[in-house]
């Protein structure tokens, strides 16, 4: 029989105390499945300037992306995507570390998460790029509940024209738990 990945809620309510015996292997492997942890990361392995048409308004950041394996329940179907392809609900905790340069000088810029192509509000991070080739660097993070083929990006915007911005650099590192 198949391991299967439960909410923590339906993995505690098999723990009785057992004195009829109902706890067998597979409940226990069940257990042991839903608490373990799950996930993945990727880096931008060829960067590519993102086009930035509309000043204030979050893009898609665009680069080739490597996803680095061992990755669990994490696939990335696309370039800076990150699927969840778990069964249950999981708590996940999403961390980039970015660097990026802009087309022209004095650019104010924001990156953020994604979650299904929609931006977090409050994982904004802002940074400010002197000149044109200046490598800013700035960390974005967000938490959230990832539910079966739910998907994380990294979302760019210019906050002071349209110059394009590329990624230079990127990590994205996934961890996520049973909820």
């Amino acid at each position: 029989m198949a391991d299967t990945m439960q909410t923590i809620a339906a993995a505690l309510a098999q723990l009785p105390l057992n004195t009829s015996g109902a706890i067998g292997p597979q409940d226990v492997r069940d257990i042991v499945e839903t608490l373990r942890v799950r996930g993945g990361s990727m880096y931008v392995s060829t960067a590519i300037e993102t086009v930035i048409s509309t000043i204030d308004t979050p893009t898609k950041a665009l680069g080739t992306t490597t996803l680095v394996t061992p990755a669990y329940d994490f696939t990335m179907p696309a370039d800076n995507r990150m699927r969840y392809d778990g069964v249950a609900d999981v708590l996940a905790t999403v961390q980039c570390g970015i660097s990026i340069t802009a087309a022209a000088n004095s650019q104010d810029t924001t990156m953020h998460i994604a979650k299904n192509g929609t931006v977090i509000t409050s994982s904004a991070a802002q940074r400010k790029i002197g000149t044109g080739a200046d490598v800013g660097r700035a960390a974005v993070g967000a938490q959230l509940v990832l539910t079966t083929n739910d998907y994380v990006e990294v979302w760019l915007e210019n906050n002071t024209g349209t110059a394009n911005i590329t990624v230079e650099n990127l990590t994205m590192n996934i961890l996520a738990f049973a909820v």
